[in-house]
């Protein structure tokens, strides 16, 4: 006579075992994150920038098959100078925290005064887990005195992750509401709208997309379809380099791409703005990677309607260079 409870409790386990066997052992058997694997040079510069990813679920840090960790190599093979990028595991935010504080610790004495707190350019993304994260780690620092230049959430999957403490000055949310059980958050909220500007909450619709997951593991998309697909649509990871772009040349969403620079930052400026501006060439009719005060197109009709010229100067951009604060972006043009 078989036992009925040992039968269940066999299930179980052979079940426990299963599901270990899909996600790989190394999700036990590894320590995971750990601080020596940051590579940047600490304390960094004044006025340097540094760009934190947050991966999503059990993602590993140095994934780069994934949203969070494409952007990461494509921002480190742009070579931004001044720029530092590093990748964090959602549940590892106490080692991100640990860097900044190193980071910005300019004199080396252990503590951050208000100057080297208040110099901070710092920019947060993630993506599922790792965007509840970004809130999380948003809180840290607002517990800090750490102000942050902007966060960018992506299909944010976690509890209190919808308001945006008052540290940050910039917000944007990308999300989508077609899964069946996993859904990003939205809207986010400021708590202090008069010091954090809210860029957007963006919605991406999965319902007919023709975006390939198949490859993926069961575990990947079991109930959560759309949300996998998310982190797979190259539109998705564009919206969030160029916010992260947008950030770094000193625009908020409002219009303003590069703002001018002070005289003794002009020349890191200029090739800052140069490698900036050939990721934004991509989407012009005019020719590739520009240099100051060349005129990128001059197109007045480009296939998706509207003005697609972009004028960059030392200045920063504008039409023809008449408007220094107008961005002219896939025919869509804002002035801040």
């Amino acid at each position: 006579m078989v036992d009925v409870n040992l039968a269940a409790r066999s299930r179980l386990i052979l079940t426990l075992l299963a599901v270990v066997a899909a996600t790989g052992t190394s999700c036990i058997l590894r320590s995971g994150q750990q601080y020596r694997h940051f590579s940047t040079p600490t304390p960094i510069a004044k006025d340097d920038t540094l760009i934190l990813g947050f991966m999503g679920g059990r993602d590993s840090w140095d994934n780069t098959a994934v949203g969070v960790g494409r952007i990461a190599r494509r921002l480190r093979d742009r070579g931004l100078p001044g720029v530092h990028v590093e990748t964090v595991e959602n549940k590892k935010r106490d080692l991100g925290v640990r860097l900044v504080r190193s980071a910005l610790d300019a004199n080396r004495d252990g503590q951050l005064q208000s100057s080297e707190r208040q110099q901070a350019r710092i920019v947060v993304y993630g993506q599922s887990f790792g965007g509840a994260a970004v809130v999380k780690f948003a809180r840290q620092l607002d517990a800090l005195g750490i102000p942050i230049l902007l966060t960018i959430q992506v299909d944010s999957v976690g509890r209190g992750d919808g308001m945006i403490p008052p540290n940050v000055r910039a917000a944007a949310n990308i999300y989508q509401d077609n899964g069946r059980l996993i859904r990003g958050e939205a809207p986010i909220r400021a708590d202090d709208p008069s010091r954090t500007k809210i860029l957007g909450n963006f919605r991406f619709d999965y319902a007919d997309s023709p975006i390939d997951v198949s490859d993926l593991p069961w575990y990947k998309t079991l109930a959560r379809i759309a949300h996998a697909k998310m982190d797979r649509d190259p539109e998705v990871w564009k919206k969030v380099e160029a916010l992260i772009l947008d950030a770094l040349g000193g625009g908020m969403g409002g219009g303003t791409f590069l703002s001018p620079s002070s005289p003794p930052d002009r020349n890191r400026r200029l090739e800052s703005l140069r490698s900036q501006a050939a990721f934004f060439s991509q989407d012009f009719a005019g020719p590739g990677p520009a240099v100051a005060g060349e005129l990128l197109s001059t197109d007045p009709k480009p296939a998706d309607g509207g003005e697609a010229f972009l004028f960059f100067s030392e200045t920063g951009v504008g039409r023809a260079g008449i408007e220094p604060a107008t961005l002219c972006l896939k025919g869509r043009c804002s002035t801040d």
